[in-house]
């Protein structure tokens, strides 16, 4: 019989050292946990070793978990002790609910939820469900149940092995937020002002889809008609590099002119101009057109003038020459220019007037320009007419792609052409 007694002493104090064990390897997994050890209260009990104790106590298994009665409206909270400012929740499920919501309060009476739209959350699963909020200062923190869920039919009541509460961090959706709502360009500027961001976190211009309005650097260089340009952002936290939110920003950069009704308005290309200031009236094509290469740039745009007096040549009927010098009225001059060097090797001044000139820095731009005089020519009835105006254009994004569905579609090699 003492032999007996021994063996359930000896069974009992290995697993009482197992539990204590298990419990302190929570406990230093749960450093930071403000809830830890703390005074819990709840609503009810499914059974007296189930109180809310049981949930503060850094144990996650066998009897060391809070479970309510079979009823749907529990709750549980925790006394942190004192106010503190908190941002983060952490429920560890044994039987998870199906709704709910976490509360705070400052007295234990009058509750409000940490999220500012009174979010209901919905559960995971029987896994942790990490909750992180905007930094609130508070002493009490509730679980209040609002629906729960059925386990294989069955609806048991509420239950976790941890409820969990700690500091957590300031979240970057609200941040970028009110970066966002906060960038303003104004006329003149030449730089872009990126507000301040709180202490310990970094807001960086990653880059822009109009990069000669806004380059990478945030130099402001004015457009011609007010644009909009939309900003890539970033916010990083500066000791943790993986906490980093980038979104996009919309900003209105104003332009040197206006665009006014009087004026000729933007005509429709694919894609669509970037920049437009119409101005007034035609120009005109005639059989006494030239296609005009200033002398130096014989050599680089020599070929680019012979493929467009071939394109017109389809399109208008009229047998243009190619020449070498200065440009006349209704002539179309092709000119490298190192001052659109902004643009792009792929942007393009364009300017239609007494003449048109397209001036690139690079033969890619100065091509892509016939190819959009060729757009704007054959909107016209006989295809030698273009409204008069300005134009800056550039390609919106570095990597482009293009699909032409020609299986649900027809298009004629006409049209591919001018493409």
């Amino acid at each position: 019989m003492r032999l007996r007694y021994r063996n359930i002493f000896l069974v009992f104090f290995v697993t009482a050292f197992i539990l204590v064990a298990v419990s302190s390897e929570k406990s230093d997994a749960a450093t930071g946990n403000l809830a830890l050890g703390k005074t819990a209260y709840s609503s009810s009990n499914e059974v007296d070793f189930f109180g809310p104790e049981k949930a503060v106590d850094g144990g996650n298994r066998d009897a060391s978990r809070w479970s309510s009665e079979r009823t749907d409206d529990q709750w549980f909270y925790v006394d942190l002790g004192e106010p503190v400012e908190i941002g983060r929740v952490i429920i560890n499920w044994q039987t998870p609910a199906e709704q709910y919501q976490v509360l705070v309060s400052d007295d234990a009476v009058t509750w409000r939820n940490v999220f500012a739209d009174n979010r209901v959350l919905v559960a995971r699963g029987s896994v942790e469900d990490t909750i992180d909020f905007e930094p609130t200062l508070a002493q009490y923190v509730k679980f209040q149940g609002v629906t729960r869920r059925p386990i294989e039919g069955i609806y048991y009541g509420y239950s976790f092995w941890e409820f969990e509460v700690y500091k957590g961090k300031p979240l970057l959706p609200p941040m970028m937020d009110a970066v966002k709502n906060s960038i303003v360009v104004s006329e003149g500027d030449t730089q872009l002002n990126l507000p301040a961001v709180p202490d310990g976190y970094t807001l960086t211009l990653v880059n822009t889809d109009s990069l000669p309005v806004i380059d990478e650097q945030g130099n402001i260089h004015a457009p011609l008609v007010d644009t909009q340009v939309q900003l890539l952002l970033q916010i990083e936290s500066d000791s943790d590099p993986t906490y980093l939110l980038a979104d996009n920003a919309l900003v209105t950069v104003p332009g040197l002119y206006e665009q006014t009704s009087d004026r000729n308005p933007e005509p429709r290309v694919i894609p669509s101009l970037r920049e437009w200031l119409g101005t007034t009236g035609e120009f005109r094509l005639t059989d006494k057109s030239n296609i005009v290469i200033r002398a130096e740039d014989e050599a680089a745009l020599k070929g680019t003038a012979n493929i467009l007096r071939k394109d017109l040549l389809d399109l208008t009927k009229l047998p243009l020459t190619v020449t070498v010098g200065s440009p006349q009225e209704g002539d179309i001059y092709l000119v490298l220019d190192a001052a659109q060097t902004g643009l792009g090797t792929e942007g393009y001044e364009l300017n239609i007037g007494e003449y048109t000139s397209v001036a690139g820095s690079d033969q890619t731009g100065v091509m892509f320009g016939t190819k959009t005089i060729l757009q704007l020519l054959g909107h016209d009835a006989d295809h030698k007419t273009m409204p008069k105006g300005q134009s800056r254009d550039y390609p919106k994004y570095a990597d482009r792609g293009f699909m032409l569905d020609v299986g649900r579609k027809f298009y004629t090699i006409e049209f591919c052409g001018i493409m």
